[in-house]
């Protein structure tokens, strides 16, 4: 088996929208970085309630070796909206040396 190289995508987002999805993309994390309750393909994400505290809750969508993720990621913020609402979308996707080693 050869070697499955990978790299990762953070982005950030504070408007409602759907994410462009890497042509290798594995699996992406998102996570509430703002003040305001968002939802990512259908789960809530709420902000973090500790104060000091930046992070809110994440949710995860993993693959394994050699799957590709082909869903889509939809990004919308519920109300009542905060002064600063944001989420952090992480992407993992093969590098193209590695996609052109699977059947596609």
């Amino acid at each position: 088996m050869k070697a499955a190289y990978f790299s990762v995508l953070p982005q950030r987002y504070s408007a409602q929208q759907d994410i462009k999805i890497d042509k290798g993309c594995n699996g992406y994390t998102a996570r509430n970085i703002g003040d305001t309750p968002v939802m990512v393909n259908g789960v809530t994400l709420l902000p973090a309630i500790t104060p000091g505290t930046t992070s809110g809750e994440s949710f995860a969508v993993s693959g394994n070796f050699g799957e590709l993720f082909a869903g889509r990621i939809s990004v919308q913020f519920l109300a009542p909206a905060g002064t600063n609402p944001l989420v952090e979308v992480i992407q993992k996707y093969y590098l193209p040396e590695t996609l052109k080693n699977f059947d596609l």
